[in-house]
């Protein structure tokens, strides 16, 4: 290619470039220049740029290749440095392990070893069985939070001491809608004098999955019951200025679902109702945080729950939001008139998101199922003994803003 060039004394014109001669520095500024914007000029792009730098652009085409291949090359060696570093440490650690195995020292006293494993060679196998006991219930913990966060959930790493945060997989603090309320108490207060309180779940060692499995069985009780209309549920004449208001029709539910937490237990009479309204909030995730916050859910019912408290957060759900939500509560439930006394209640409270602006809480009593587990839950002499059953709301979005509840 030719370059502009002074004339020689007595000469005119151009001298030719001597062949395969160095791109100038002005020439590969202006490579380097397009190259930072484009790495991958198109044909015009190249055309343009050795017309300017009086290039051919088949040499601008293999001049932006060079640079590419030069890029990658350098790239490669220095993530090569860095793994070598890397193996580098690997092998050091492996070293070191290998002679700590070799030479194994209490970390107690400071004192040898024995050799426990080839004393006795049961041992080892025990551990095996042990350890593929371990697997196959974190593969069904592993299932069932699938079931009840909506998505598929894999486990890879070692499985988590206990307290730690893989094993904590969320929470959720205190809170209720009821649009379908289904419960079960006593007639006559309880004989027993016990104050009401709960052991955590952790400390009485109680399997997480008895709690996903009754959470994920009453959400999905939950919302055929709220997708249910006759003879499930019995229409009611509405009063006048008051919402339509619906029955349970216990025969039909009875013959329709499977009890959730057992049996009713002798002397315990049932009551359940269903209705529907329109509450003005900013939207079904604003309700829904409402509901899932113990302090503001006690507010917004503060004719209804005398006191409550959150025993432990189970599940804080999916990231970025509240659905797969579960929490381990108890609450004093009570009606503004002398004649009905205080119920208690302990319960799981699971968040469920159903769609786009549409979510499902959901209630279950287990205080037969923390009996069972070692929990201590009971009221005093001036409470009803009360358990619930699956109950809850599902609240869905309006195009006018307000929330379907």
């Amino acid at each position: 290619e030719d370059d502009e060039v002074a004339p020689e004394p007595g000469r005119h014109g151009k001298r030719k470039r001597p062949p395969n001669a160095r791109h100038t520095p002005r020439q590969i500024q202006e490579l380097q220049a397009l190259f930072e914007q484009c790495p991958h000029p198109d044909e015009k792009q190249r055309a343009a740029l050795g017309k300017r730098v009086r290039l051919q652009p088949s040499q601008v085409k293999f001049w932006f290749q060079n640079r590419r291949t030069q890029l990658k090359r350098e790239s490669l060696m220095h993530e090569n440095q860095l793994l070598m570093a890397e193996n580098g440490k690997l092998r050091a650690e492996n070293l070191s392990l290998r002679v700590e195995m070799a030479h194994p020292v209490c970390g107690g006293c400071g004192g040898p070893v024995p050799a426990m494993l080839d004393e006795s060679p049961s041992l080892e196998e025990d551990l095996r069985v042990q350890n593929a006991t371990l697997k196959n219930e974190l593969s069904r913990l592993c299932a069932l939070a699938s079931a009840f966060l909506g998505r598929s959930i894999s486990f890879v790493a070692a499985p988590p001491t206990p307290g730690s945060p893989v094993e904590r997989i969320g929470s959720m603090p205190s809170a209720t809608v009821a649009n379908s309320t289904v419960t079960e108490f006593t007639g006559s207060p309880s004989s027993q004098t016990v104050g009401m309180a709960i052991t955590p779940m952790a400390k009485a060692g109680i399997d997480r999955s008895v709690f996903l499995e009754l959470a994920t069985s009453a959400m999905d009780e939950l919302v055929k019951m709220a997708q249910m209309d006759e003879p499930l549920w019995i229409p009611n004449v509405p009063l006048p200025g008051s919402l339509a208001k619906e029955t349970l029709n216990h025969e039909v539910y009875l013959r329709t679902f499977s009890p959730a937490i057992g049996v009713k237990p002798p002397g315990f009479v049932s009551e359940a109702s269903r209705e529907s309204g329109i509450v003005s909030s900013d939207g079904s995730v604003e309700l829904v945080e409402t509901l899932l916050d113990e302090r503001r859910w006690s507010r917004f019912f503060s004719c209804i729950i005398a006191e409550s408290s959150t025993t432990e957060e189970i599940s804080t759900g999916a990231a970025g939001n509240r659905h797969g939500a579960l929490l381990l509560m108890q609450a004093k439930l009570q009606v503004l008139s002398p004649l009905v006394p205080v119920r208690e209640v302990a319960f799981l409270r699971f968040c469920k998101q159903l769609g786009e602006g549409l979510w499902a809480v959901v209630d279950v009593s287990m205080d037969g199922l923390g009996m069972e587990q070692g929990l201590a839950v009971a009221s005093t002499t001036a409470n009803m003994k009360c358990r619930r059953l699956p109950s809850g709301c599902v609240v869905q979005d309006t195009p006018s803003g307000f929330c379907k509840v």
